[in-house]
């Protein structure tokens, strides 16, 4: 399943000024990328596949999709009135699952080059969803470099209290920068291009269909091909 693999390493030092010492934390991310694979020959066909095999995404279905993985690590220090974090430690995996055509050699010049387009836009979706769980990961940091409990001994709990409060508020973001992103999907131009084949299909099949036949023949026909 895997198309090609990209990797992607981005590491942040930020020192904390704190009682003379410097404590450290640092951010690292990899990225690699899977495909979704999906089948059809024509815009219309591969958006009605979408429609009933969609990728299984976070909020619900999705043509396209990223996904974190996060382990930390973390040092403290005693001193003699609180503990600290001395050097914090946040990796990142991230898969991005990306809509892939398997009969892409059969689309005509026009849906190939719709297609290329809305592949560009599921790139750059998720893309700004990776920077947005980065962003999310650079407030965890501080968030955890201020901690001063009076003893090191639970400190690792509220380290991890910490980062699923953050994930809970990062959830929002993401959410709000999809309900921002949904019509220019929904108006992209592939699928454009596939309601406008859909519209066409309906008209050739009704022309076929001999007037006195049922309605509900003929209405779970244009059903079908709407889906």
């Amino acid at each position: 399943m895997f198309s090609r693999r990209m990797t992607f390493l981005i590491v942040m030092l930020v020192p904390i000024l704190g009682s003379g010492d410097h404590a450290r934390a640092e951010i690292r991310s990899d990225l690699k990328e899977k495909s979704y694979l999906v089948s059809g020959t024509s815009a219309m066909a591969v958006a009605a596949f979408m429609r009933r095999r969609p990728f299984r995404g976070d909020y619900g279905p999705a043509i396209a999709n990223i996904r974190p993985r996060y382990t930390h690590t973390f040092k403290t220090d005693q001193r003699k009135d609180h503990c600290r974090v001395t050097d914090f430690r946040l990796s990142i995996d991230f898969t991005m699952t990306l809509p892939k055509a398997r009969n892409r050699q059969a689309f005509d010049r026009r849906t190939l080059s719709a297609w290329r387009s809305l592949r560009g836009f599921t790139r750059r979706h998720e893309l700004v969803h990776r920077k947005i769980y980065l962003g999310c990961a650079k407030r965890m940091e501080w968030a955890v470099l201020k901690l001063r409990p009076r003893y090191c001994g639970g400190i690792g709990r509220q380290i991890r209290m910490i980062l699923n409060e953050e994930k809970k508020a990062c959830k929002e973001r993401h959410l709000a920068f999809d309900r921002r992103e949904i019509n220019r999907l929904k108006y992209h131009r592939f699928f454009e291009l596939a309601r406008r084949q859909r519209e066409s299909e309906r008209a050739r099949l009704s022309r076929r269909i001999p007037l006195g036949q049922g309605a509900a023949r003929n209405g779970r026909l244009l059903f079908f091909v709407a889906e």
